[in-house]
C-alpha cells in the first residue's frame, strides 16, 4: 500500500518495517540497507532520504546524512560513520514516541 506525503508516494511496506527496526535499536547502517535493498538499489538517494525522515520522524537536515554513506556513488562515509551521526538521532526520537505523552 502507498501512501501520499505531498507529491511523493511512500511505501507502507518499507515505512512500517524501517520503523520497526529504530524500535528494535538498529544501527542507521542496517536500516539503510534495507531500504536501499526494498528500492531496488542505491539510485535512489533522494528516495531513501525521504524513507528516512517520515518514517523514523528526523529531520531533513539529519536524514541527508544518509547520502554521504559509502554506498552511494561518490560519496566515503563508513557504517560507523553513518551511526555515529544517525543512531543518537534515531535513538532521540524513539524515546520521544514512546515517552508518555
Amino acid at each position: 500500500m502507498k501512501t501520499s506525503f505531498g507529491e511523493l508516494q511512500l511505501d507502507v511496506a518499507i515505512l512500517a518495517p524501517l520503523r520497526a527496526m529504530a524500535e528494535d535499536g538498529k544501527h542507521a547502517s542496517e536500516m539503510a540497507e534495507f531500504v536501499i535493498e526494498q528500492l531496488g538499489g542505491t539510485e535512489r538517494l533522494v528516495m531513501a532520504i525521504a524513507y528516512f525522515q517520515i518514517a523514523l520522524e528526523i529531520g531533513l537536515g539529519n536524514a541527508k546524512a544518509l547520502g554521504a554513506w559509502h554506498r552511494f556513488p561518490g560519496s566515503t562515509w563508513t557504517d560507523q560513520q553513518l551511526n555515529d551521526d544517525l543512531d543518537p538521532v534515531i535513538q532521540a526520537r524513539v524515546a520521544a514516541r514512546r515517552a508518555p505523552g
